[in-house]
């Protein structure tokens, strides 16, 4: 790479999916871990800024210089089966290689965990709407007035999330926090390892 590290956005994959493609370390913080001021939005729901390093070492520098350091120790390590049922077997590997490594960090046994793929669907499906509603009020005016040079694809995107009512949205965010308070019952202060592209 031509710079040590890079600083990005991620709502639904900018940072992660690149990362994963360039053999680049990268990471979604938890959200309000770090400040969004200052940012691009897209959808303020979902928006976090992170960071790309090409070293595992320059990585936790960087994010020792962002991140205030915590004393955060997880409860339980979950290992999500499910999702590495649905990924083909290197990769898989790997994020096993990666869980017996948090294994001896924290010192606790990993556990097999199976995902519930419905719930997972549903919180997608509201992932979306959401997005697609918020990046549509973000750049309405832009979009409306020709200031937005975008791909087809992209002005697809902004058509569907003008076709959102507010009244659909606001029902998606309400099902939004729901999911969020029964996610983080299920999960209180385990520590969950799963593939996310």
């Amino acid at each position: 790479g031509a710079v040590d590290f890079a600083l990005g956005t991620d709502t639904a994959g900018s940072m992660r999916v690149p990362a994963s493609q360039c053999g680049l370390f990268s990471i979604r913080p938890a959200r309000a871990s770090v400040p969004t001021n200052g940012i691009q939005p897209l959808s303020p729901s979902f928006d976090t800024p992170g960071w790309f390093a090409k070293s595992a070492a320059i990585f936790q520098k960087v994010t020792n210089a962002i991140v205030k350091a915590s004393s955060w120790c997880p409860s339980s390590v979950l290992l999500d089966v499910t999702a590495l049922e649905r990924i083909n077997g290197s990769q898989a590997e790997e994020i096993v290689s990666l869980a017996k490594e948090v294994e001896e960090f924290f010192n606790l046994p990993v556990v097999e965990w199976k995902s519930d793929l419905a719930q997972q669907d549903e919180l997608r499906s509201v992932f979306v709407e959401i997005e697609l509603f918020e990046a549509w009020k973000t750049y309405e005016y832009d979009f409306l007035n020709g200031k937005i040079d975008t791909i087809e694809d992209v002005a697809s995107r902004f058509e569907r999330g003008r076709n959102i009512s507010v009244a659909r949205f606001e029902q998606a965010y309400a099902r939004l926090m729901a999911l969020r308070a029964e996610i983080a019952r299920q999960f209180d202060q385990s520590l969950l390892i799963r593939p996310t592209v």
